[in-house]
């Protein structure tokens, strides 16, 4: 099993008017989620969405207008990572979440998985 890199490899947007609680029940249908769950900040009282398995960690920022940056890291070779997210995106297009990943290797765009509602 390859490890969780330990920067960042996939960098998104989601856009969620119904907050995040929503996102998270949609994303918790994939067998990768082992855990989906909402952080709420102690300062701010601001939402974080965290994902994670043994092949996952992301976690979100929240923006403007129920927009949230959706950033983590994969585990394993470029096409098991856009694999994930492509799988990510459709689970998010059949929820109705409009969002948009991008996927590096380094510093290079590897690709861009777009989705809509």
């Amino acid at each position: 099993m390859t490890d969780i890199p330990d920067s960042n490899n996939v960098y998104g947007c989601v856009t969620s008017l119904d907050g995040l609680a929503f996102v998270r029940d949609a994303v918790n249908k994939l067998e990768e989620v082992n855990e989906a769950f909402i952080s709420v900040s102690g300062c701010d009282g601001s939402e974080s969405l965290i994902l994670k398995s043994d092949l996952i960690d992301f976690e979100s920022e929240p923006l403007e207008n129920g927009q949230h940056l959706l950033n983590g890291a994969v585990a394993g070779s470029i096409n098991e990572i856009i694999s994930f997210v492509g799988k990510l995106s459709h689970t998010l297009s059949e929820a109705g979440i409009e969002h948009h990943f991008e996927i590096y290797n380094a510093e290079e765009l590897i690709k861009e998985i777009p989705g809509s509602n």
